[in-house]
């Protein structure tokens, strides 16, 4: 067994454990609290076949648990959530493998859709049966909205303990290296800081998103300024650290709308001074520190014109718009083989247009859908701190979803958008005691009391 795996996966134990003592600490019932820190678990555990393309997580493990569950909780759910729901299923899952079904498609497009599909079950599952949890717990909810600040934290810490101790945990560098047909363009110099089985895009995933909450919940929650500020300065560093450019850009947006809409003086002289900064390095006055990855550094000397960053992103959606252009019955979502030329390319790097490809206009529709779904139950729930953390988890996922995933757990992402639907799900619960019969009655005579004492 490679040490690096044995690294990855105690560490990542560790983390579980942690995330299970502060679910129940914070309510949740002891079955859904092990679920939630199992699919959690960041390191990938084995792969089926080779390389990147068959990696089993935890969570593909839950799944089957997570849809037992779901089915005993299916009635109960609010008609919202199970609408939203069903649309993210059909437009993430069903109608993408659907599209990739033809007899003569490549394999290996129908195998990355399946996982993809799967993975779709059990997060639209687990969103089922937590917003049933949820609701049903009185206590506060934001402190379950900590969760992704402390993975954040042991990511930081990993990159730590493999930088100065030399504990490795690159699962996704080991990986590569016995399949290299699979991201051969990662640079290896560029990755020294990809750790648990995370790599530069899911770490800057995980990282926004805890930037999101940390924006949402406030600086009460974080036990003042201090907190919140230190809070922020995790999540940036550990986004300077992976190098991921698109989450730097949704971090600084996020940062900007809290500051307009907050009036909060340490968010307004924190964008004061990464306008200045980035200003600087611009011109040349400043120079980078090397501990940054390369493609980072330039891509901040360059105000994002290096070439495999946005430019070679405009690239595929030429060529994805060119081959939709040539090929108008791919929109129809119909099985049709020419769908894997598009994969072979490397993918859309466009959450929209992956499903547009996959699926066509109508799994497009629906995905718009679950999106205004979400964005409606966190903007009418009248706790302001879910509806807070809801909108800004929402918007971080919108822009991010423009060149890289949000909702779609694909090969590397399913720990990182179980935690994104584990957030929603707090979001767009409406919190309320369980009603029975009897307390139904209880609640209808005591109503006639009080109607007729008028």
């Amino acid at each position: 067994m490679d040490y690096i795996f044995i690294n990855a996966w105690c560490v990542s134990a560790v983390l579980s454990l942690m995330i299970f003592w502060c679910l129940r600490r914070a309510g949740l019932a002891r079955l859904e609290s092990a679920l939630c820190a199992g699919s959690l678990f960041p390191a990938q555990l084995f792969y089926l076949f080779s390389g990147l393309n068959s990696v089993v997580y935890l969570f593909d493990l839950c799944t089957p648990i997570w849809i037992v569950i779901s089915l005993r909780y299916w009635h109960a759910a609010d008609r919202s959530v199970r609408a939203t729901a069903l649309t993210l299923l059909l437009s993430a899952g069903l109608l993408p493998l659907f599209g990739n079904a033809s007899p003569s498609s490549d394999k290996m497009a129908l195998m990355l859709t399946g996982v993809s599909a799967y993975r779709c079950v059990g997060l639209c599952a687990s969103l089922i049966v937590l917003t049933n949890k949820f609701r049903m717990i009185r206590a506060d909810l934001g402190r379950f909205c900590l969760v992704p600040c402390l993975i954040t934290l042991a990511v930081l810490i990993a990159m730590g303990l493999q930088e100065f101790l030399g504990i490795q945990t690159d699962i996704v560098g080991k990986l590569i290296l016995q399949d290299p047909t699979r991201m051969g363009n990662l640079d290896f110099n560029d990755a020294r800081f990809n750790v648990l089985g995370f790599y530069r895009g899911s770490t800057g995933m995980l990282a926004t998103l805890s930037a999101a909450c940390a924006f949402g919940l406030g600086p009460s929650a974080f036990g003042g300024t201090v907190g919140f500020a230190l809070s922020l300065l995790i999540s940036c560093a550990v986004i300077l650290l992976c190098g991921s450019k698109t989450s730097l850009v949704v971090f600084t947006a996020l940062l900007i709308i809290s500051s307009v809409e907050r009036k909060h003086i340490v968010l307004l002289v924190l964008v004061i001074s990464a306008s200045t900064l980035f200003s600087l390095i611009r011109a040349g006055d400043i120079e980078i520190p090397e501990v940054l990855p390369v493609s980072l550094r330039q891509f901040l000397e360059t105000g994002g014109e290096r070439r495999d960053t946005l430019g070679a992103r405009q690239e595929f959606w030429s060529l994805l718009g060119a081959s939709l252009d040539e090929h108008p019955e791919l929109l129809f979502g119909l099985p049709d083989p020419r769908r894997s030329v598009l994969i072979a390319e490397g993918g859309a790097h466009n959450e929209y247009l992956s499903i547009l490809a996959d699926g066509g206009i109508v799994a497009l529709f629906l995905y718009l859908v679950t999106y205004l779904s979400i964005f409606r139950s966190s903007l009418r729930n009248k706790d302001p701190v879910k509806r807070h953390v809801g909108l800004y988890v929402l918007a971080g996922g919108a822009i991010q979803a423009s060149t890289m995933n949000h909702l779609l757990a694909g090969l590397l992402y399913a720990p990182v958008v179980f935690c994104t639907v584990f957030i929603y799900s707090i979001c767009i619960s409406a919190t309320r005691k369980p009603q029975n019969l009897g307390s139904v009655i209880v609640k209808g005579i005591d109503t006639s009391k009080r109607a007729i004492a008028v």
